[in-house]
């Protein structure tokens, strides 16, 4: 029987080769091979028993006191707990493959001041967050706000057209207030503010990858992404979606 959850504030997802972690109080990620992440199955309550194995990379079972020390270390790490109040079901996140990426059409209906204000209001609020309250704050704030948005998340609710006007809106105004290079996580959640604005609230989704290891974060709406490429995100593997 399962004797460990994962915590509370920690998200997970395997790729070919590691378990990786991301551990919000911390703003950290961390990694575990991926043969000993398989074998936490027997410990780790909804932690995915089966797995496709890798061409070229041994399956042999993991020795007991190597469970035991990863374990050890995870619990050590506040990855896990074994305090179900403080834990939760190891269930890998749940989204939808992106399949294109939003167009945006030109010419565009002009901004006007109202659109420059909520701009000005979303990049205050996201720099305030990312230097004061942190990223778990931030999530927080994001996941608390689209629950109690309920069927404006709906699909059938999204309307590409206007999204793809304030998308340009924004595009036009991001740059003077800072760089999107090596910024994803500050463009992706100053983005989703500057929408919520108008009641529009997509999904952020974080995602990373390995060998090399790299972090990314990006919307989404259903199958179409919003500020990024198709090609780009499905490089990553979901570990979050908010």
């Amino acid at each position: 029987m399962a004797r460990y959850f994962l915590a509370a504030h920690v998200f997970y997802c395997m790729t070919e080769s590691h378990a990786v972690f991301l551990d919000l109080k911390r703003d950290a990620y961390s990694a575990l091979e991926r043969r000993e992440a398989e074998a936490l199955g027997a410990c780790v309550r909804g932690w995915p028993r089966t797995a496709r194995p890798r061409p070229g990379v041994s399956r042999e079972p993991i020795a007991p006191s190597d469970l035991i020390a990863a374990l050890e270390n995870m619990l050590a790490a506040g990855l896990l707990t074994a305090d179900e109040s403080r834990g939760k079901d190891a269930k890998p996140v749940a989204l939808q493959p992106a399949s294109a990426a939003i167009s945006i059409a030109a010419p565009q209906p002009p901004a006007g001041p109202r659109d420059l204000q909520r701009f000005i209001g979303a990049w205050i609020r996201t720099t305030w967050m990312l230097r004061v309250s942190g990223l778990e704050r931030a999530v927080q704030r994001v996941r608390e706000r689209s629950q109690k948005a309920g069927w404006y998340r709906d699909d059938d609710c999204f309307d590409a057209a206007t999204v793809a006007r304030l998308l340009a809106i924004y595009l036009d105004w991001q740059p003077f207030a800072f760089s999107a290079i090596d910024a994803c996580l500050r463009n992706s959640l100053t983005l989703i503010e500057f929408l919520t604005r108008y009641r529009i609230y997509p999904t952020w989704v974080f995602g990373v990858r390995t060998e090399p290891f790299a972090a990314h974060s990006w919307v989404q709406q259903g199958s179409l992404v919003l500020n990024d490429t198709v090609e780009h995100v499905r490089a990553y593997t979901p570990i979050m979606v908010i």
